[in-house]
C-alpha cells in the first residue's frame, strides 16, 4: 500500500502517530518486555504490527493518529484495515496475530487511562484453517507393538 510521504512527519522507526501516542507505545512496548517478559523478537514483532496499524489508520484518516483518535475509532476503521490486509497478500494467520496486537495496545491504553475503545471488542478476527492431528508412524508403530 503506498503511503503518501507528505503524512508522514516522525522519526525513522518511530510509530505513524502524535507524540502521546508514540509515548504509549514505548510505554506499552517497556512493559511487554519488562511486566510480560516478552523476547526481544516478540516485542519486536508487536511492535511491527501495531506500528503498521498506525500507518494504516495516518493514510485512512489523512493524519496523524492521536489518543483521542484511537478512543474514537469505529468497528468499520478496524474493519478496512483488517480488509487491507487481505488485499496486500497477508495470510490470516498473520493478521489474526496483527489483530491480538492492536487489541492487547488498546487494552493497555484502557488501563493505562490513555484511553478506552469499546468497537474493537466487536471486531471479528479471520477464521482460521482448522489442522487435523496427525500421527507419526513411528509413534503408531510403537503402540501396535505395544512399546
Amino acid at each position: 500500500m503506498a503511503r503518501p510521504a507528505a503524512l508522514k512527519t516522525n522519526e525513522p522507526g518511530a510509530p505513524a502517530a502524535d507524540r502521546g501516542v508514540r509515548d504509549a507505545v514505548r510505554r506499552w512496548q517497556d512493559q511487554l518486555a519488562s511486566e510480560r517478559r516478552a523476547s526481544a523478537h516478540t516485542v519486536e514483532a508487536y511492535l511491527r504490527d501495531v506500528t503498521a496499524f498506525l500507518e494504516f489508520l495516518q493514510v485512512h484518516g489523512g493524519e496523524l493518529p492521536t489518543l483521542e483518535s484511537l478512543s474514537e475509532l469505529r468497528t468499520s476503521d478496524f474493519r478496512a484495515w483488517l480488509a487491507s490486509r487481505v488485499g496486500d497478500g497477508y495470510a490470516r494467520t498473520s493478521t489474526a496475530r496483527a489483530l491480538s496486537c492492536v487489541r492487547m495496545f488498546f487494552r493497555f491504553l484502557d488501563r493505562e487511562g490513555l484511553g478506552h475503545n469499546a468497537a474493537i471488542g466487536a471486531v471479528r478476527g479471520p477464521r482460521l484453517p482448522r489442522s487435523i492431528p496427525t500421527v507419526s508412524y513411528t509413534h503408531l508403530r510403537a503402540h501396535e507393538t505395544g512399546r
